[in-house]
C-alpha cells in the first residue's frame, strides 16, 4: 500500500504530474473589495469624485464612435473572385520598361500557390508561385508566371513578365 507521502514523492509518484492546491478568495486581499486600504497608520475611506460633466460628455462621444465601427466593403472588382485571398485582386501596372510606361494597365492575379522543391541537404524548401494577367482593356494583353522565396518578390516578378510578354 502506498502511502500519502508515497504518492507526492518517491518511487510511487506518477511523472508529470503536479498536485495543485485549491485557491481561494479568501486567502487574496484586494484593496476596497474585501480590505480596507491602509496608508501608513491611516485607514483611507472611499469618497465620492465631484461630477465632471465634461468627463461624461467626451465618454459618451468616444463609446459612440466605438459601436459605429464597421469593416470597410471592398468591392467585388478590389477583391477578387477568392474572398480575402490574392487571386483575382488587382496589383496595379507593370512598372516601366525602357521608354514603355504601362499607363492604363491593370494586372490580376490569377493563381498564387505555395511550392516545395526538394533539397539534398535542406529538405523541403517553400517558394512562393505567381501566375498573373495584364492587359489595357483594349485588347493588349500578356500573362507569365514567377517564383521566389518571398511572395511580394513573385508578385512583382510576375506582373513585369506579364508587362514583357504584353510588348511581343
Amino acid at each position: 500500500m502506498l502511502g500519502k507521502n508515497m504518492e507526492e514523492e518517491g518511487s510511487g509518484k506518477r511523472m508529470g504530474y503536479i498536485k495543485v492546491k485549491k485557491w481561494s478568495w479568501q486567502k487574496c486581499f484586494v484593496p476596497e473589495l474585501n480590505s480596507p486600504i491602509i496608508q501608513g497608520n491611516e485607514l483611507i475611506k472611499q469618497q465620492l469624485l465631484p461630477e465632471n460633466t465634461e468627463r461624461d460628455k467626451i465618454f459618451l462621444n468616444s463609446c459612440d464612435s466605438v459601436s459605429d465601427f464597421r469593416v470597410m466593403k471592398l468591392s467585388p472588382i478590389d477583391r477578387g473572385w477568392s474572398g480575402s485571398k490574392m487571386p483575382g485582386r488587382s496589383i496595379g501596372p507593370p512598372d516601366a520598361i525602357d521608354e514603355d510606361n504601362f499607363e492604363n494597365f491593370d494586372t490580376r492575379v490569377l493563381e498564387h500557390k505555395i511550392v516545395f522543391i526538394m533539397k539534398g541537404n535542406m529538405g523541403r524548401k517553400r517558394r512562393f508561385s505567381v501566375m498573373s494577367v495584364t492587359g489595357n482593356e483594349k485588347g493588349l494583353a500578356g500573362f507569365a508566371t514567377a517564383k521566389s522565396s518571398e511572395p511580394r518578390a513573385a508578385l512583382k516578378k510576375s506582373k513585369n513578365r506579364a508587362g514583357k510578354a504584353s510588348q511581343n
